[in-house]
């Protein structure tokens, strides 16, 4: 009996396999357990699919990193144009200075003011590695508002009226006097203190040098409030008593 008509086409249109055949196919597949036909076309699927997925993750991963690389570009570039040569004029560059706790800046104060006594000289030694600007910044500022408000009253009280002042009026220019005197100092000294050590080659940073000398003033801070009293030998002795404490303190620790 013949067959049906078959594909002129179709290079295997004269191979005649029976049902048989297959099985025969499949126990020789079976019996190798080292090396099959099987082995070799999933293999060869495995092969051919895995240089798919991996290209396909590469290029999701590169187009990730390409739609990332943006803004790691632009935080790049924005750090280098923080840390460039004009970072100082950023906010950024202070904000560590800055960042300093209620506890820290007390124990600091309190050195100001007891470095009379040996144990407490260790100021540069508790600032080497954390100096601050907080505590000089504010203890500047609340000395100039001090020595404004305290000249005033001062003037308020040795007020003697008469015909020709029948009436006390306040002097604001005692506050922006103070201010360009306490920064001036608060600033300018450190500077130099600072170049100093740079000569000398000794271990002072500016930083450092600007938390000593700026907690030095908060002794005049205290002092200032007895600068009220209508008296040039009360308000003198005051000022000469606070320049040495502070003169005290940064002598001791720069020593030390």
């Amino acid at each position: 009996m013949d067959g049906p008509d078959q594909d002129p086409n179709n290079p295997f249109a004269d191979v005649n396999l029976e049902e048989g055949d297959f099985g025969d196919l499949e126990g020789d597949m079976g019996g190798d357990d080292d090396f099959t036909d099987q082995d070799t076309l999933l293999s060869g699927k495995a092969s051919v699919k895995t240089p798919s997925l991996s290209l396909s993750s590469s290029s999701s991963s590169s187009s990730s990193s390409s739609s990332n690389g943006g803004g790691g570009g632009s935080s790049s570039s924005a750090g280098a144009r923080a840390g460039g040569m004009c970072s100082c004029f950023t906010v950024q560059y202070y904000q560590p200075y800055f960042d300093v706790d209620t506890a820290a800046v007390r124990v600091r104060v309190l050195r100001s003011l007891t470095a009379v006594q040996p144990a407490n000289r260790d100021f540069l030694s508790i600032t080497q590695n954390n100096a601050d600007l907080y505590g000089p910044f504010w203890i500047i500022t609340t000395l100039v508002f001090v020595i404004g408000a305290t000249s005033n009253f001062s003037s308020y009280l040795g007020f003697v009226q008469s015909d020709d002042n029948p009436r006390w009026y306040y002097d604001f220019t005692l506050m922006t006097g103070a201010a360009g005197l306490c920064y001036g100092f608060g600033f300018g000294v450190p500077a130099g203190m600072w170049g100093m050590a740079k000569y000398f080659n000794l271990p002072l940073s500016l930083i450092q040098a600007i938390c000593l000398y700026g907690y030095s003033h908060t002794v005049y801070v205290l002092v200032a409030v007895l600068c009220m009293v209508p008296s040039d030998l009360v308000g003198w002795s005051s000022i000469g008593l606070a320049a040495f404490l502070s003169c005290i303190f940064v002598g001791l620790n720069l020593r030390e």
